[in-house]
């Protein structure tokens, strides 16, 4: 700006309207030069990066507080000097405001983006160490095959002797039978060792773990895939809001429920999600399934008599009876999420069993408007929820 002004001052042309646009196409024909450049335009690429523009905010604010700044101390005035300068604290007031705020705002993304890469390496190395174990398994598997493949052919040569020789005594071809059984129960136990169940996380508190990994074997014997995560410590939670063996009971009546319901649906995705500790500030125990949905006549009755969606299964609806007085008990809240029908990408409904002293019962759902139409109970609260 100031190398144009000076250019138009030696010029000496006086009309402002001309000068204007001079000072515009001398900066177009400075920008045109400055940009053939090449280092100096590949140094402004990462003008183009979405990540780079609350930089270049704060940047372009800092330049236009500094030029404020130059304008009022060093341009002509037409007024008060205080009010001048008042005008100008005052902008610079708000710019500075704009700038804190924009600094704080890049900084909490920074530190979101820092504990995000955190997760991202530590699931990384999650699935590295499954893979490990699996590349481990496969290799016990081959071993396994390998020690068992002589002893299987020098099985099969004794056979195929016993067969040739007609005069064969009965006790050869016992003693055959027996090899054959052996050999059958120590490659079965054997692969046994090998494929056993995953390890679970563990809540510290023996009974619960046993529960957990009860169900867990349950699920393998059903061919779901079960995962569970321990949020925090929870002895508070058994000690101060939900006595152990209600705690158990309630988590195995709804696993098994969860179960039931996944060997009930046609789904693909077979898949029971397991969750317990401290959410936000309340303690929860929730079961995510990619079972078949509740009835809504089941869902408005749960708590009230003996209802179930399962009963060809072997579902009975006690389960939820004994949930709702222990929920009585200790102030807690049954939320029902259902976010889309049965799909086999997702997880059809979730159960969350929070204690949070409002005890409560919720449904949030995709289908709250039919679910309104035939619920006649104030005791339960129906909320559309929306799948983004």
């Amino acid at each position: 700006m100031l190398v144009e002004s000076a250019l138009i001052m030696t010029i000496g042309i006086k009309d402002r309207i001309i000068n204007l646009i001079l000072i515009l196409l001398v900066e177009a024909i400075i920008l045109m030069l400055f940009f053939r450049i090449k280092r100096f335009k590949d140094g402004f690429k990462f003008l183009q990066n979405k990540s780079n523009h609350d930089y270049i905010d704060i940047v372009m604010i800092n330049i236009s507080a500094v030029a404020i700044l130059i304008y009022y101390i060093f341009g002509n005035y037409y007024g008060n000097l205080t009010k001048q300068l008042m005008i100008c604290l005052i902008v610079l007031g708000i710019i500075m405001l704009i700038m804190i705020q924009k600094t704080l705002t890049l900084y909490y993304k920074q530190k979101l983006l820092s504990k995000t890469i955190e997760d991202y390496k530590s699931e990384i190395a999650s699935k590295d160490e499954q893979i490990k174990k699996l590349s481990d398994e496969k290799f016990k598997i081959s071993k396994l095959n390998h020690e068992f493949y002589n002893r299987q052919k020098a099985l099969e040569k004794k056979v195929q002797d016993f067969v040739s020789n007609s005069n064969t005594e009965t006790s050869s071809e016992l003693s055959i039978m027996e090899s054959i059984s052996n050999l059958s129960k120590g490659y079965s136990g054997e692969l046994e060792k090998i494929k056993s169940l995953d390890k679970l996380p563990t809540t510290e508190i023996e009974e619960i773990d046993d529960m957990f990994k009860y169900m867990q074997s349950e699920c393998k014997n059903n061919n779901i895939d079960f995962k569970l995560h321990v949020n925090g410590n929870i002895y508070h939670m058994v000690n101060k809001i939900i006595d152990k063996d209600k705690l158990v009971t309630l988590i195995g009546d709804h696993l098994r429920d969860a179960i039931i319901a996944v060997n009930s649906s046609t789904n693909t995705f077979r898949s029971i999600i397991a969750t317990i500790g401290l959410h936000d500030k309340y303690y929860e125990f929730c079961v995510h399934d990619t079972g078949i949905e509740f009835e809504i006549d089941t869902l408005l009755k749960l708590g009230l008599e003996p209802t179930t969606t399962h009963k060809d299964t072997g579902g009975t609806g006690i389960g939820f009876i004994t949930t709702f007085e222990t929920l009585k008990e200790t102030k807690g809240s049954l939320i029902i999420e259902e976010k889309h029908k049965m799909c086999s990408n997702d997880y059809t409904k979730t159960l969350i069993f929070r204690f949070d002293g409002k005890n409560e019962y919720k449904i949030y759902s995709y289908r709250a408007d039919e679910i309104k139409k035939q619920c006649k109970d104030k005791r339960v609260i129906v909320k559309k929820l929306e799948y983004k």
